[in-house]
């Protein structure tokens, strides 16, 4: 009843994107209990909502740049004066891949935050129009961070700007900070990942529409998730199903 009135509303996609029947199929009858516990916490972000979640980020480093200013026309012009000078950068990861979901948020950015096309740049030319000189606000998009590594292979990641030249985020940051700042607008990440970014990627500031805590974890006792009786057993569960198809637990690399 639950699933067939998720879809009818569009909380849960159609049948044939997601089965639940035949995803608890896959347990056996005493893990069912288990499976059906996490279906019970299971989200689904339509396009829609996505699309909220993302222009929420923006909203969050609007309200941070605005914030600076009690004066209500001269928080608008600065908001308008940092939009000027705004580059939008999509992260990718070791290896490029034209499926990266950096390449739709990016369109996200042109489509649905009316930013002009060529104000939504590659990294590579990201590191050009800051090593050219000029005040750049430099906008990282993005659409879920979890342990953060992702994004911290794009700060630190060389990439060849002339024959001999090999120029990175990171190497350009020093050289750049009185000109350039630096922010990561990822819709949703956790704690975890965002530590790690401020850890490792100084003078990056982050803002998402969500911050999510060790308490929606599913490898957490104390995890919203188990309440009651799968406290003990549940994060062990998670554990011993990935172990049975074969998914290492690698720290999220």
């Amino acid at each position: 009843e639950r699933a067939r009135y998720f879809r009818a509303t569009s909380v849960w996609p159609l049948t044939e994107k997601f089965d639940s029947a035949a995803w608890l199929s896959n347990f056996s009858e005493d893990e069912k209990r288990f499976a059906i516990q996490l279906l019970n916490n299971f989200l689904y972000f339509n396009k829609p909502l996505t699309e909220s979640l993302f222009r929420a980020s923006f909203q969050a480093l609007s309200r941070e740049i605005s914030a600076r200013h009690v004066c209500m026309s001269t928080a608008i012009n600065k908001w308008d004066d940092f939009c000027r000078r705004m580059i939008v950068v999509r992260v990718v990861g070791e290896n490029e891949n034209d499926t990266d979901s950096g390449y739709l948020f990016a369109r996200m950015a042109r489509d649905k935050l009316g930013i002009p096309e060529n104000q939504i740049v590659s990294p590579e030319s990201a590191l050009q129009k800051i090593r050219s000189g000029g005040s750049h606000n430099v906008i990282f998009v993005d659409d879920f961070s979890g342990t953060g590594n992702q994004f911290i292979t794009t700060w630190f990641k060389p990439y060849k700007l002339g024959e001999k030249d090999n120029e990175s985020f990171h190497s350009l940051d020093a050289a750049a900070k009185a000109r350039c700042s630096f922010y990561y607008c990822p819709t949703v990440i956790t704690e975890k990942g965002k530590k790690a970014i401020i850890e490792e990627c100084l003078g990056v500031q982050v803002f998402s529409a969500y911050c999510l805590g060790e308490e929606y974890s599913v490898l957490n006792p104390d995890s919203y998730i188990w309440r009651d009786s799968f406290k003990a057993d549940g994060p062990e569960f998670v554990r011993y199903i990935s172990r049975r198809l074969g998914i290492p637990d690698t720290g999220g690399n």
